[in-house]
């Protein structure tokens, strides 16, 4: 189940009459598969191949895919095949019994057999919800620079790993994505089978915030690119299963040759409490799942990750995936660039690296529901897309480039980015500054990131930079100053609506720079 589906919500479970099913996960003494490495075509697309060569990695075992016999053998003891890793060389099945396992143990190719989960099966589930804009969000990143220069996603392929896509089928939003046939493949983990469009709106959520395209109402951050809808997470259940499933679903995305992986999901605690992460013990290279996305990344993927919504709650800092040392973890500021109290934080004490890498608008988010509506949500499931779009966009602009070096942009290119700490990380980024290190190599020489927003404005902006702003001057198009503040902030709020509709000239002062904006006041 979505324990959090990265937005704030109530959620009550009603047990009803049900079983227990047991999953165990199967680690395998050896591959001895059917397949080569010499003949990687057989099990790798054509354009993971080529990324591997432009990555100098090597093909190895770890591509392989599992014995078959061995699952066959597995499954001939009437077990359901529930996930499989050829990562990890592993499968996970289901059974009723507990005899089960000592069978198993029998088997001399089989490694290991552990009890991962039991579950109890027939719960149902209700959830209520807050809404969220876009316009905003947008140039809070400065993504519209990117935009205009022609830079919208076009010829990048996105994976969202998910809880379902109910409505996107039938959603106007989305209409661009089919009749332009950028809905490149769907699948369900869970279920094994294509995605119906009808199993949960989380993921038609977040989707929209990257895809949806109607001029004048709702345009997300990547509406040309491409994309793959998939389902990892058992919307009735919170247990370790859903790890394995979105193990297979990373799998998946790297044999596919897909460049941008969105994940608006984490673990931390199950439903039997005997599976659940300590969280102290989240080192961000020791879970299966947190090596599965380290894998992916190694091998050219680039993936973004929600940080959690566990800020407020005893739990407090980022779970899995979002604590893997690779992954772009994104928490979540308002549009003020406030830190938002449920975002998950940092665990320097454990994490090698620091987590948030960044944040995105995640507090009062608009858009689009599976009903076609807009809406307003909250929750760092939805300042994660916002960032993949932004990834996107830096791949057109810059196809040449690694994803660790985009990475490394877009962290140098956050408004904190010269005191990053475990709240916020190194900040929000900016398209622009990130672009600009990317072409010209240079990732230490930003010093500044001066920004006003929205724009054009009914009269309140923000303004913010890397370094306190120390001085703010606006004047009209005459050169009549018609606004003055000191101040030692690296975010400020004014209220401009004393001011006449027209263009305006912000110059900021901090240190030694000085940055001059222009800004239309409607």
């Amino acid at each position: 189940m979505i324990k959090w589906l990265s937005f704030l919500f109530t959620i009550s479970l009603y047990s009803g009459l049900s079983q227990s099913e047991l999953h165990y996960l199967i680690t395998f003494e050896n591959k001895s598969s059917e397949y080569s490495i010499s003949a990687p075509e057989e099990y790798l697309s054509t354009k993971s191949i080529n990324r591997r060569v432009a990555y100098q990695v090597d093909i190895d075992s770890t591509d392989l895919p599992i014995n078959s016999n061995y699952i066959d053998s597995v499954k001939h003891l009437s077990l359901t095949l529930q996930a499989k890793s050829k990562w990890h060389n592993c499968i996970v099945v289901s059974c009723n019994s507990a005899t089960t396992k000592d069978t198993l143990e029998t088997y001399s190719f089989i490694k290991s057999v552990e009890l991962i989960g039991e579950i109890t099966l027939q719960k149902k589930f209700s959830i209520k919800l807050d809404y969220g804009s876009n316009e905003t969000q947008i140039q809070a990143i400065n993504l519209n620079f990117g935009h205009n220069l022609g830079y919208t996603g076009k010829e990048v392929e996105i994976a969202i790993i998910d809880a379902g896509f109910s409505g996107f089928s039938t959603n106007n939003y989305f209409d661009s994505l089919f009749i332009n046939n950028r809905i490149k493949s769907t699948y369900d983990f869970v279920k094994n089978k294509e995605v119906n469009y009808t199993t949960h709106f989380h993921g038609t959520y977040v989707a929209s915030i990257l895809g949806a395209n109607i001029s004048g109402s709702y345009i997300g951050t990547a509406p040309e690119a491409k994309y793959h809808l998939l389902i990892s997470e058992d919307i009735n259940q919170e247990n370790k299963i859903e790890e394995f499933h979105l193990i297979e679903a990373l799998e998946y995305c790297d044999s596919a040759g897909i460049d941008v992986i969105n994940i608006s999901l984490g673990y931390s605690t199950f439903d039997d409490v005997r599976f659940s992460h300590i969280k102290n013990e989240l080192t961000g290279n020791n879970n299966l799942l947190t090596k599965a996305c380290n894998m992916a990344w190694s091998r050219g993927a680039f993936i973004v990750t929600s940080a959690g919504n566990s800020g407020e709650s005893s739990w407090g800092v980022v779970t899995v995936p979002a604590n893997a040392d690779s992954v772009l973890t994104v928490g979540a500021v308002d549009v003020s660039i406030n830190y938002a109290s449920f975002s998950s934080r940092g665990n320097p004490s454990v994490n090698s690296t620091l987590k948030p890498n960044i944040v995105g608008v995640g507090k009062a988010v608009y858009l689009v529901k599976d009903d076609g509506t807009i809406g307003i949500s909250n929750g760092t499931s939805f300042s994660s897309p916002q960032i993949s779009g932004l990834v996107s966009c830096l791949i057109q602009a810059l196809p040449e480039k690694k994803n660790w070096e985009i990475k490394k942009a877009i962290e140098s290119s956050g408004h904190k980015s010269m005191s990053p700490d475990s709240l916020v990380g190194h900040g929000i980024p900016n398209f622009e500054i990130a672009y600009e290190i990317l072409k010209n190599n240079n990732y230490t020489g930003v010093t500044s990131n001066f920004k006003a927003y929205p724009n054009p404005s009914n009269g309140k902006i923000i303004i913010s930079s890397y370094i306190p702003i120390k001085e703010i001057s606006i004047y009209d198009t005459k050169g009549i100053q018609v606004y003055a503040l000191k101040t030692n902030s690296e975010t400020i709020e004014l209220d401009l609506n004393h001011l006449s509709s027209g263009l305006y000239f912000i110059k900021g002062e901090n240190q030694n720079n000085v940055k001059n904006v222009k800004i239309k006041i409607l």
